[in-house]
């Protein structure tokens, strides 16, 4: 007598494969899910930065830069005085300066457990006569990586 299989279905080893197959797409799914996740925090700690430096250069570009150089070479800032006379200008003409003690102006923020560090400096009579530049540095850690961005105004005399 002959006995016929009727049974139909998967076998183990299929099985097995069909889950090792989907446990690496879902790790490959997880891995682009973290570095997704990464990449947005390093985004929204550089668009912070941004933010600080543009709101400092908008604070310093509406103050008045005087017209009288001999009684008032200076550009106030929070209550600072920005002298270049006073200044460290080893840099260019002391612009690069990133240090409490070199830099003209340094304020201190932090944000969502990230702590950015604003250097302000100004280089007066510079690149032209009756000009001011003015550079503004930030820093702060990133995970495991420090990060710096830099802007860079030329404000004239009113």
């Amino acid at each position: 007598m002959k006995t016929h299989n009727t049974h139909t279905g998967f076998t183990l080893l299929e099985v097995m494969i069909t889950i090792v197959v989907m446990t690496l797409g879902i790790l490959a799914l997880y891995t682009m899910q973290v570095g997704s996740v990464r990449a947005n925090a390093t985004a929204n700690t550089i668009g912070t930065a941004t933010n600080l430096l543009s709101d400092q250069i908008e604070r310093i570009m509406s103050l008045t830069f005087r017209n009288d150089p001999a009684n008032d070479p200076a550009i106030l800032v929070d209550n600072n005085i920005l002298d270049a006379n006073n200044n460290d200008i080893s840099g260019v003409n002391g612009l690069d300066e990133t240090t409490a003690a070199t830099a003209d102006f340094v304020q201190n923020f932090t944000i969502t457990g990230t702590t950015y560090t604003l250097y302000t400096n100004v280089a007066l009579d510079f690149p032209v006569q009756d000009a001011a530049t003015i550079r503004t540095i930030i820093q702060w850690r990133d995970g495991f990586a420090d990060r710096e961005l830099s802007y860079d105004y030329i404000k004239m005399r009113n």
